[in-house]
């Protein structure tokens, strides 16, 4: 089982400039697939690194193995658009987003001390949580001049002790969370995060283009985005890793994220809540850990089915949490009642496949 496990490190200021060098260059090889792809069938020829670095002396200031990496995430790139539509053209690396290269031979690893080739030891933030083989490692520079390392390891899975426990999960924009066992779990509220936002947005419209108080500005701006960020995630890992520990089994509805983002009136909190990037999470989780997820397909009327009697009512406004079964006379919760029913679905499915 292949496991990444991000950490961020602080490289020393020469380090820093031994990095950016790295950055460059392999975005410089990369844009030079790129542009000779984008050349006519006849014109194109084959680029290889060997080649280039007799002409480019500043090409061996950079590891051999990135520029392999990038050429075979290059190659990658036109296999996935060709097989998947939703993938697009590569485009061109810009210096002003983020920057990364990879490397699949990594310097000797001990506690939170890393080597890299051409870069030196670095300081590790914290040590590498899963034990195996690292496959390869991936440094990167976000646009708050935050550098990572992500380690890819092949480990074996961690089952945790079986529960026998089994929920239903309802989420929604008031509560994210809305579960099975009564618990209702408020959507994260980031206000001051958004102002501080909205802050340095103003103070960087103020700047002049292409002054140093302008790049200050815009780092601050890239901080700001990086805080919400990382207090969302922080959030979503914290509330996956406790429903995975809790139950065995978590029955989810299938939600069409990409439809529900054009309802232009609730997009932005969509986007806000995350909801399918929490969706991924329990996902991967459940494969780390041993536990299953349950999807209750996308036109299963959660919301308009009684839980008691099973009396199907019709569709209801948002602005409704609360109605009453028109047959047994039941006082329902919108969010509570959803969840008990995927519950229902999901044993319901369960059952259906062990016949």
């Amino acid at each position: 089982m292949l496991l990444a496990h991000k950490i961020r490190f602080y490289p020393t200021s020469l380090q820093k400039e031994k990095l950016a060098q790295s950055f460059g260059n392999n975005r410089w090889y990369w844009n030079q697939l790129l542009a000779n792809a984008k050349l006519p069938k006849d014109d194109r020829k084959q680029i290889r690194y060997s080649e280039l670095k007799a002409d480019n002396e500043w090409l061996k200031l950079a590891e051999a193995q990135g520029y392999a990496n990038t050429e075979m995430h290059f190659r990658q790139a036109f296999k996935n658009m060709k097989a998947n539509k939703k993938f697009r053209f590569p485009k061109f690396k810009s210096k002003h987003s983020k920057q990364s290269y990879t490397t699949c031979q990594p310097g000797k690893l001990v506690g939170k001390s890393l080597s890299l080739a051409k870069i030196g030891k670095i300081k590790l933030a914290q040590e590498l949580r899963y034990d195996g083989r690292i496959k390869s490692v991936t440094i990167s520079k976000n646009c708050a001049d935050e550098y990572y390392c992500s380690f890819l390891v092949e480990t074996q899975p961690t089952v945790l002790e079986t529960t026998g426990a089994i929920i239903g999960l309802d989420m929604g924009l008031i509560d994210f969370i809305s579960d099975s066992n009564g618990n209702k779990i408020p959507n994260p509220r980031i206000a001051n995060e958004n102002e501080r936002v909205k802050k340095y947005q103003r103070l960087l419209a103020r700047k002049q283009k292409g002054s140093n108080n302008r790049a200050k500005a815009r780092v601050k701006l890239a901080k700001a985005y990086q805080r919400n960020t990382n207090k969302r995630k922080d959030f979503l890992h914290k509330l996956s890793k406790k429903y995975i520990n809790e139950n065995q089994i978590i029955c989810i509805e299938t939600l069409r994220v990409k439809n529900m983002m054009k309802n232009h009136n609730l997009a932005r909190s969509f986007g806000y809540t995350a909801i399918s990037k929490f969706i991924e999470m329990l996902r991967y989780k459940a494969n780390m850990y041993g536990r299953q997820i349950i999807q209750v397909p996308t036109l299963y009327p959660s919301s308009q089915i009684c839980n008691i009697c099973q009396t199907k009512d019709k569709p209801k406004q948002l602005n409704i949490r609360e109605w009453v079964c028109p047959t047994c006379g039941a006082i329902l919760d919108r969010d509570y009642n959803a969840a008990m029913n995927i519950l229902t679905a999901g044993i319901a499915e369960i059952a259906c496949c062990q016949q």
